[in-house]
């Protein structure tokens, strides 16, 4: 975003950034994919991860610093659609992680 208040360029705000929120969304789920038994111990980062993606794009549209929120909207849907799948499928592993997080 300072990037954006530096150039005074709408191109970063409508395009670069949800690009990227969306590059990095399909890049955890194929790393996901392909390391999963591996990948367990990271559920909660990856969660936190998902998280930040997912509101990133939605206070883009909030602020209405966007001036074509197609990609926005589809960074906050794949987002979203991962953070549901994750806590439907991987529910139990989830909470285990959270567990040791919070040292309990």
């Amino acid at each position: 975003l300072l990037w954006y208040y530096w150039i005074k360029s709408s191109i970063i705000i409508d395009y670069i950034i949800p690009g990227i929120c969306i590059c990095e969304l399909i890049f955890n789920v194929v790393i996901f994919i392909i390391l999963r038994s591996k990948y367990v111990v990271n559920y909660f980062s990856l969660i936190l991860l998902n998280s930040i993606l997912l509101i990133l794009p939605v206070i883009l549209i909030i602020l209405d610093l966007t001036t074509n929120n197609i990609l926005s909207y589809i960074s906050f849907l794949l987002a979203l659609i991962i953070l549901v799948w994750l806590f439907i499928f991987y529910f139990d592993d989830i909470l285990e992680e959270f567990a040791k997080f919070l040292n309990l």
